[in-house]
């Protein structure tokens, strides 16, 4: 039923190869929601600031071949006004979904990164900032792509071995999906893109779904690069009913740890269960669900930090490492 409604409301082209296809919080604006990187400073106000200044949008084309492969002499006003009935169309016509989607000022959720391989990192980071504030209209958290490429980078995962590195590069990013975004010239005046979306928790790997895009010039560069962000992002809320919200954690040397709750409502004595990873059911080769790990373990929440974040201490079991699941309380 999404599926057929991001069909009509983008009036796009989404064909799907078999199967189901914040905002940052003023705590969290020196680190990216979720993220727990290994050369972390609670006190660095000023880190990764340059990820969240405004600069010129890319066009998708810039993103997806490395330069402006938009239209040549397009006229930007229709362009602007194309893609932004194309994402008004989305919104509306995605119905409960849509609104199901909706994020609450005191609730993100699970981190997605865009990742486009051919991207330079400049034009990355800027429409990294773009995807930010669509992102904030979902309980989602955009991450960033040198984030996610730091995270791959630091445990040797490459983008064909993603699902089976997923756990590690998932504690190390923030990121729990990925969305691989690849593409073909623009022919006729459409930019033609393939999206595939891989679950680092869970290791799945998703069948590719294309998304054909209108080819803007810059002027309608944010507007096109907005319309194929809510395609992932809803897209991605759909896949993540597939677990409960999985969070990781980071030792602080001291016999506790550190986890970001991204804006879920954790009071201290809370306590957290340790999983081993998980495993996952299918149905005619669809992953119908999951059922964590054996429990090793649990945290109790013993306050927060002057940023935010969560400081656990364990209560029983053995000490998580990074990549161990940690379930927040049911209900």
């Amino acid at each position: 039923m999404v599926r057929s409604l991001l069909l009509a409301a983008l009036v796009v082209t989404v064909l799907m190869a078999g199967g189901c296809a914040n905002t940052e919080s003023t705590r969290q604006k020196h680190t990216e929601p979720g993220a727990l990187p290994s050369d972390y400073d609670p006190l660095d106000t000023e880190a990764h600031k340059s990820d969240l200044e405004d600069g010129a949008i890319p066009s998708v084309g810039e993103l997806i071949f490395g330069k402006d492969a938009s239209s040549s002499g397009a006229d930007t006003r229709r362009l602007e006004q194309e893609v932004a009935r194309l994402r008004a169309d989305l919104r509306q016509g995605g119905g409960t979904a849509a609104r199901r989607g909706q994020a609450t000022t005191t609730e993100a959720g699970p981190g997605v990164a865009l990742l486009f391989p051919n991207a330079t990192d400049l034009a990355a980071t800027r429409a990294y900032t773009a995807m930010t504030r669509v992102a904030g209209e979902y309980p989602l958290t955009a991450v960033s792509q040198q984030r996610l490429q730091q995270a791959l980078d630091g445990v040797e995962c490459s983008l064909d071995t993603l699902a089976e590195c997923g756990p590690a590069v998932a504690a190390a990013s923030g990121a729990r999906m990925v969305a691989i975004i690849d593409g073909t010239e623009a022919r006729g005046g459409q930019l033609p893109l393939t999206v595939s979306l891989v679950d680092l928790d869970l290791g799945i790997r998703y069948p590719a779904y294309r998304v054909t895009l209108p080819a803007t010039d810059d002027g309608a560069a944010e507007q096109s690069l907005a319309a194929l962000a809510d395609s992932v992002y809803l897209h991605a809320i759909e896949r993540f009913r597939l677990a409960p919200r999985i969070f990781h954690v980071r030792s602080t040397g001291d016999g506790r740890w550190v986890m970001d709750p991204a804006g879920t409502q954790l009071a201290t004595g809370s306590q957290l269960t340790v999983h081993e990873s998980g495993r996952v059911l299918r149905q005619g080769g669809d992953p119908v669900a999951w059922i964590p790990g054996e429990t090793v373990g649990t945290l109790t929440v013993k306050g927060r930090t002057a940023n935010g974040l969560l400081l656990l201490e364990r209560s029983s079991g053995k000490a998580p490492p990074a990549a161990e699941f940690i379930l927040p309380p049911a209900g």
